[in-house]
């Protein structure tokens, strides 16, 4: 164990290193969590980076709601009201 910080800390799971860009790319994580100091410190769960689906992508938070479907699952359905969103960078649109 090293002498890391302790308290409150901002974990970023950066999954854009690996793929190909626009072919299969992987999203980037955020995770809020507080270490203990001298602890093995985990987020007590599995971290999986499920491939983006670029085919499908759309711009969100522009004037328009954006409704995702997926075939694979019938029913489902997902509305991005107009303005919905903030990504971690602050921009409120995007892919």
């Amino acid at each position: 164990m090293g002498n890391g910080p302790a308290g409150p800390i901002h974990l970023i799971v950066d999954g854009s290193t690996a793929g190909t860009s626009n072919v299969l790319e992987y999203p980037i994580l955020g995770y809020d969590m507080s270490t203990v100091s001298g602890a093995d410190n985990g987020l007590g769960m599995p971290i999986h980076l499920v491939a983006l689906d670029l085919m499908n992508a759309q711009w969100v938070g522009g004037a328009n709601d954006v409704t995702y479907t997926l075939t694979e699952v019938p029913g489902f359905e997902l509305v991005i009201p107009a303005g919905g969103v903030t990504f971690p960078d602050g921009n409120r649109e995007g892919f």
